[in-house]
């Protein structure tokens, strides 16, 4: 299973958020955390998503830029994990 974390900024319209995650949804991935804080100077939302699902990113950034809603999307690099190190002897 692939996971995938973007950062997306939108407008604040009706239904925004809602749109995004049914796009995300209807995708084929599982919506794993969804933070949008709005800017009201600015009348936007600061999305940050975290998806995961066996299909490719690029399927779900080309649907959610179809979005009139949807200003920005930055799709941001996987996390490395941390790995227990081993004393050597």
């Amino acid at each position: 299973m692939n996971r995938y974390r973007l950062k997306l900024i939108a407008s604040n319209t009706p239904g925004c958020l809602e749109r995004v995650l049914n796009n995300s949804r209807s995708g084929g991935f599982d919506v794993d955390t969804f933070t949008a804080s709005l800017c009201p100077r600015r009348n936007q939302y600061d999305i940050d998503l975290h998806v995961s699902g066996g299909n490719s990113q690029n399927t779900l950034i080309m649907a959610l830029l179809q979005e009139s809603d949807v200003r920005s999307l930055t799709p941001c690099r996987k996390s490395l994990e941390k790995r227990e190190r081993t004393p050597s002897m």
